[in-house]
């Protein structure tokens, strides 16, 4: 079912931490709220989960209203139709593996012989088929983990919410369930909210993604898209790795702005208009988007953006290689290349042309007060895309 979430204002005593908030999931679709620790995104499902109640706001699942600050209506947990997955797994200790998925359905009063076939049906989904009467304590990471998305699954939600479920995972398991967590979740057409602050998992599980800071969305859309076209400097950081740092406009025309460069490269030219001369900016490049090419294979001074620097660490990470480039004036600039056969491989010390293209660039005007220096530098949340 469609779930509507429409101005949610939620306060832990004088703090708000959610403000203002409007939301729109449509039926079937998997949203990611994604954000660093604090922005107010578990508070935000925990609200729709019936777990906190707001200071006002409206939400809905379906024609269904279940919270409406105007009106006084604040339907219980219980009977909201919804199931959360939590961090933590809350797996009991002292049932078995059947014991904790049938618990939600003995709370429900349902049918002892309709009890176990669900309860089978839903770890066959997890693919925990005949560990019914598995102990829980015997159980991985992982097989607690999919027993709480059993445990949800199995009273057949018209949400599911889950807030970090993988957290706690080591990343080659991790990066296991989150494609075997979209693929069910597709399969079932279970309309879901996902609680993360992990970049990875945004981009492998959402058909939309929503970026919060401080209780407010920052930017929302397709998660390439937001990827490809940050909205501003702090989406652009959080969101992937970036050689981030701040500059000012130096000069206006008609369809560009030039910005005073970094390093030895004195200035960018980039198509649009980004504020006047002395305006504050943010720019980005993420790692991968910079070419590099030694010289005397190419001529400088013909490539956009170009400086000549030099290679003060090169490590190989599987498939591609981390380079940190000092491109003068004591600055330096992460870049990421393909280590396959054939690209060019570059050791400590080695000169290179370094080449920032336009096109790759991200600026974005910023507040005066945020300017604090020049130099620029390196963020990721986990991976480097």
């Amino acid at each position: 079912m469609k779930l509507e979430i429409e101005h949610l204002r939620l306060a832990y005593g004088d703090v708000e931490v959610v403000k203002d908030l409007s939301i729109f999931v449509k039926d079937g679709d998997l949203l990611v709220l994604l954000g660093p620790s604090g922005c107010g995104k578990t508070s935000t499902i925990r609200a729709v989960a019936g777990l906190e109640e707001p200071k006002s706001g409206r939400i809905v699942v379906g024609d269904k209203v279940l919270f409406d600050g105007a009106i006084g209506v604040n339907i219980p947990p219980n009977k909201r139709d919804m199931s959360m997955v939590f961090q933590s797994y809350a797996i009991w200790p002292h049932m078995t593996v059947g014991q904790n998925v049938e618990f939600p359905l003995r709370m429900a009063r349902v049918r002892r012989e309709e009890r176990a076939e669900r309860v089978d049906a839903a770890l066959q989904l997890v693919g925990l088929g005949g560990f019914q009467k598995r102990r829980s304590i015997a159980l991985s990471g992982g097989q607690m983990q999919r027993v709480a998305l059993a445990r949800a699954l199995v009273v057949e939600p018209s949400v599911l919410l889950l807030d970090e479920p993988l957290s706690n995972l080591d990343a080659k398991l991790r990066d296991e369930l989150r494609f075997e967590l979209r693929e069910l979740q597709q399969r079932l057409g279970v309309t879901t909210v996902y609680v993360t602050h992990d970049q990875d998992e945004a981009l492998a599980l959402g058909d939309e993604l929503v970026i919060m800071n401080h209780g407010e969305i920052i930017q929302r859309g397709r998660p390439d898209d937001v990827y490809r076209r940050p909205g501003s400097a702090f989406v652009a950081r959080f969101f992937g790795t970036v050689n981030q740092w701040q500059s000012k406009v130096a000069a206006v025309t008609d369809e560009h702005t030039i910005i005073n460069g970094v390093g030895s490269l004195e200035q960018f030219v980039v198509a649009g208009n980004y504020g006047t001369v002395g305006t504050n900016v943010s720019v980005s490049i993420r790692p991968q988007h910079i070419r590099l090419s030694r010289p005397g294979e190419c001529d400088a001074e013909l490539l956009e953006h170009a400086v000549i620097g030099s290679v003060v660490l090169a490590r190989l990470l599987g498939t591609r290689i981390r380079y940190r480039i000092n491109i003068g004036a004591g600055t330096t600039i992460d870049v990421i290349g393909g280590a396959e056969s054939g690209q060019h491989f570059f050791d400590v010390g080695d000169p290179v042309v370094v080449e920032l293209p336009g096109d790759s660039l991200f600026v974005h005007p910023i507040a005066a007060t945020d300017v604090s220096t020049s130099e620029p530098s390196s963020t990721s949340t986990r991976s480097d895309r």
